[in-house]
């Protein structure tokens, strides 16, 4: 093979690596997820009854007006608009919550609230009628 026709092929991969090697240099590497960025982990209804046997909040975000009317037994109340206004539940950062509403709509959104308040073990139950089966209903007040 010829001089000119080395340099030529070595050019060419220089070409093709040069790109390379610059894209390589400019790429950002991965970035990790923060906490308060990652959802809630949405929990079936038999692992939230186990984690609230072992320490978890079970927490109602309906309005009180839909907690007075029945609940999951067990459950606190905390409403998504007080979350959302910067009431907290009196409970360790790193305990356990579990969140649910009537959809599962404001639960989510509690959910996020509380990632981004600091709360690190978030779970969404979503609709209440998902943990009837393993909490039971607390009958309406009154009734």
């Amino acid at each position: 093979m010829s001089r000119p026709s080395i340099r030529f092929l070595a050019a060419a991969g220089l070409g093709f690596a040069l790109p390379l090697a610059v894209v390589g240099a400019c790429a950002t590497p991965r970035e990790e997820v923060a906490p308060a960025t990652r959802p809630a982990t949405a929990v079936t209804a038999t692992r939230a009854q186990e984690l609230v046997a072992h320490g978890a909040l079970l927490l109602d975000v309906r309005t009180q007006e839909e907690y007075g009317e029945g609940h999951l037994v067990g459950a606190q109340h905390l409403s998504l608009q007080s979350l959302q206004a910067g009431e907290r539940p009196a409970i360790p950062a790193d305990q356990p919550v579990i969140v649910y509403c009537r959809t599962g709509r404001r639960s989510a959104q509690a959910a996020q609230v509380l990632r981004e308040a600091g709360f690190q073990h978030v779970h969404d139950l979503g609709a209440m009628e998902n943990g009837v089966g393993a909490f039971g209903a607390s009958p309406a007040v009154g009734q």
